[in-house]
């Protein structure tokens, strides 16, 4: 090849060596000219000539170091032709591939980009570069798990460059911060002099929460490069989480200074305002910081919060909609847009945005090769709003989404315990207390292991309510008393309750005893509360204490007219035998409830009892206008109509009565009495045995049959009746006497005596017991008398 030629070939790469890109490509351009043809060169008066051999080896090289020329000058359209027509001199070089990806990458085409490093390592699978610029191309289409492991590739290939070590550090900045400050450490040891190691130290510090740490690399970053602008927000924003707030505001200012057109500094700048609670400045350094870059996302999303938190829901929903614009998978956006509607009551569009988010976790989540703090956070929000959406709709009585939301939460974070414990009251609500049980036990389960007392204990309360209505009322008992046996518990509301609620589980289990033993418990947290001396009242009269439990429902009348507590004490009037005070009683009980047929019935019978028929037949009427259904409600009737001695008309009811309840044996026993009193003693003794069918402890049953079966002559029959009855009560006067009758008629006057004996050691001042002794003892002398006696 002609001298002149390698001349010019060599000043050209010195050029390029001197960083001297016009004057190399100058010289590039008159070779590549002559190569072509379309000029010409002489040497000492005589043209020069090359062979084709030397001109493609020649033109080969100048397209690749002009393409490399352009390339520096940043002019990568030009450098991108002439690495392309290099390409088509020479197809199999790697170098020049490597170098068409770079092209492209500037150009930001990064899927040809990515095109031409796959063709750089197929023909060279050792090529470090080329694994280090396509690992760079992959980060830029968010292909994280491609990128790292042709970083690795490019560490095992040669471990000593720190490129791949600083490349790698920034890919993990965000995902992995301790591997990123290690290699950003391994980049600085392999000699990897750049004062943005400092400044990406900082910021993986900064990720790792470490923000000491993070502004002492910052420091570092300013004391080599004092004009270094974004280390200044960096380090402001620092400052700020750890509340030097004053230093904070004066670095973001600095960085301001330093470039007015820095949207990130003002988003800082925003941030500390926001802290010292100028929301105004706030605001406008939010809007700014949006002014100078449109594309930015954070700036809308912050002031988004920041207008969420002062309860501009809807101007907020505007800033997050723009955020979402710039990027529709923003977990975060989306999540808090979602919060925003919900204040709204926009219930089912925050269900959308809160679905949505948690679609773009889950995704992010499955690509994701590491443990990322940040799609941890995303999945703690996602749950959270999941959780208030919940209780939101539960609110609204919204059951089954309310339920649907609930376990949407506990799909992203399955040990969730107020989740258990508000689903548990939801399911409480809509009856289905087995499930509800099943959800407090496993919150009890968490508030016991991580020592949680005050939810352990509302928690275990809960839960014996549960077991309350289940009618598990043991249980729902041991569970109140661990909560009382508790030396730490602070009474409140909700303990009051349980005190309330214990007593209820007692009354249910007729323990009169423990009920009474439980509302003295309660009376002392909850004294004002009517059910302390109701249901005590209860217990007193269940256990036969009527004054006492007078007093008692006295006392809970105090704090409530409740219609019940009027009927108790009356009842228990009615049980001393003070029926006047009784029927007063009810009478208050009816001004509370007039339409409570129970009231009627039980003043009815006083009234019967005081023979005062008239007014007690107006009350069983008004009972049964109310509830003309119920049988022991016409067998009063019955009973007040023969006292009226309207038989016949009792007997109809006391046939209604028994068309109601078949069993009972009342309605037949009185339907024989009032037999007796038509006298259709037949018929009499008919329904008195269908009584005795369903019931053989009822000695009046046996003594009316008894004394029906005598009057027709049937003593044998009438005298089994008698001795039935004197099983039942051998001290019964009326069936001895009877007894001792039967037997007379029967000549078995020995029997007879001795039936009177037993009468007048009962009653020795019995009078008709007295007349019919001596008849007996004058039967007997007849009877003992011998025949030849008789006929003296």
């Amino acid at each position: 090849m002609n001298r002149l030629i390698i001349e010019l070939s060599e000043i050209a790469k010195e050029y390029f060596a001197h960083q001297d890109f016009e004057k190399c490509e100058e010289t590039l351009d008159k070779l590549i000219a002559f190569c072509k043809g379309e000029i010409t060169l002489a040497q000492n008066g005589e043209m020069i000539f090359i062979d084709d051999e030397d001109k493609h080896y020649l033109l080969l090289e100048a397209y690749h170091n002009r393409a490399l020329c352009r390339f520096n000058c940043l002019q990568y359209e030009k450098a991108l032709e002439d690495v392309n027509l290099a390409i088509e001199l020479d197809h199999k070089n790697p170098a020049l591939f490597n170098l068409l990806g770079l092209c492209n990458f500037y150009l930001d085409l990064f899927q040809d980009a990515l095109l031409a490093f796959n063709k750089a390592i197929a023909l060279d699978n050792a090529y470090t570069s080329a694994y280090l610029n396509r690992a760079r191309a992959y980060m830029l289409l968010d292909d994280i798990n491609n990128a790292l492991k042709d970083l690795q590739i490019a560490i095992d290939l040669e471990s000593k460059i720190p490129n791949a070590y600083y490349t790698r550090a920034i890919t993990l900045l965000n995902i992995d911060p301790k591997q990123s400050l290690m290699d950003l450490q391994k980049a600085e040891q392999l000699g990897l002099e750049n004062v943005d190691l400092f400044y990406f130290q900082g910021v993986a510090s900064e990720n790792l929460g470490d923000y000491e740490k993070a502004i002492s690399f910052f420091n570092k970053v300013i004391k080599v490069d004092e004009n270094y602008s974004d280390a200044y927000f960096k380090r402001a924003n620092n400052k700020r989480k750890i509340n030097d707030l004053e230093g904070a505001l004066q670095d973001c200012q600095k960085s301001l200074e330093l470039n007015n057109k820095n949207a990130m500094a003002y988003l800082i700048l925003g941030h500390c305002y926001r802290d010292l609670e100028n929301f105004d400045s706030s605001i406008k350094s939010f809007k700014k910081s949006i002014e100078l870059d449109e594309n930015l996302k954070y700036p809308y999303y912050a002031l988004a919060n920041l207008l969420y938190d002062l309860q501009d829901y809807q101007e907020a929903i505007f800033y997050y909609d723009k955020a979402i614009e710039i990027d529709e998978e923003y977990i975060q956006a989306l999540a808090n847009r979602g919060n925003a509607k919900l204040q709204l009551k926009r219930i089912d569009e925050a269900q959308k945005d809160y679905d949505l988010a948690a679609s773009y976790y889950e995704e992010q989540h499955n690509k994701s090769k590491f443990e990322d703090e940040a799609l941890e956070e995303f999945k703690n929000t996602i749950s959270h709003n999941y959780y208030h959406l919940a209780n939101t709709l539960y609110e609204l009585k919204h059951y089954q989404k309310a339920l649907e939301n609930f376990e949407k939460t506990l799909r992203f974070k399955p040990e969730y315990p107020e989740v258990f414990f508000n689903r548990s009251h939801l399911l409480t609500d809509i009856e289905n207390f087995s499930e509800a049980l099943e959800d407090c036990k496993k919150a009890i389960k968490y508030y016991k292991k991580h020592n949680q007392e005050d939810k352990y204990f509302k928690s275990l309360t809960h839960k014996a309510w549960i077991q309350s209505k289940l009618g598990n009322f043991k249980e729902a008992i041991e569970d109140y008393n661990l909560v009382f046996k508790a030396d730490k518990i602070n009474i409140n509301s909700d303990f009051e309750n349980a005190y309330i609620s214990r007593a209820y589980c007692a009354k249910e289990l007729e323990a009169y005893e423990e009920l009474i033993e439980y509302c003295n418990e309660a009376q002392k947290v909850c004294e004002n509360n009517f059910r302390v001396y109701f249901w005590r009242g209860i217990a007193k009269y269940y256990l036969s204490l009527e004054e006492e439990a007078i007093e008692d429902f006295n006392k809970a009348l105090k704090y409530s007219k409740e219609a019940d507590i009027y009927y108790y004490k009356a009842l228990s009037f009615e049980d001393l035998g003070e029926l006047e005070e009784a029927i007063k009683t009810y009478d208050e009980a009816l001004l509370e409830d007039l339409e409570n047929d129970v009231f009627y019935y039980h003043r009815a019978k006083c009234k019967r009892e005081l023979e005062e028929y008239d007014e007690a037949l107006q009350d069983i009427n008004k009972c049964l206008e109310l509830a003309n259904d119920n049988a022991k409600y016409y067998l009063e009737k019955a009973q007040i109509l023969s006292f009226l001695q309207d038989y016949e008309n009792a007997f109809e009811m006391a046939k209604i009565s028994c068309n109601f309840d078949p069993n009972s044996y009342e309605s037949y026993h009185f339907m024989g009495v009032i037999k007796i009193h038509l006298e259709d003693y037949k018929e009499a003794i008919n329904y008195l045995s269908k009584a005795l069918k369903l019931n053989r402890k009822d000695i009046w049953t046996f003594y009316y049959k008894g004394e029906r079966l005598r009057a027709l002559g049937e003593f044998k029959q009438a005298l089994r009746e008698y001795e039935a009855c004197l099983k039942i009560d051998t001290k019964n006067l009326d069936a001895l006497l009877s007894k001792a009758e039967c037997l007379k008629q029967l000549q078995e006057y020995d029997e007879a005596l001795e039936a009177i004996h037993i009468l007048l050691d009962l009653d020795p001042k019995h009078e008709l017991g007295l007349k019919f002794k001596n008849i007996l003892n004058n039967k007997t002398k007849k009877q003992n008398k011998k025949w030849w006696q008789v006929w003296l």
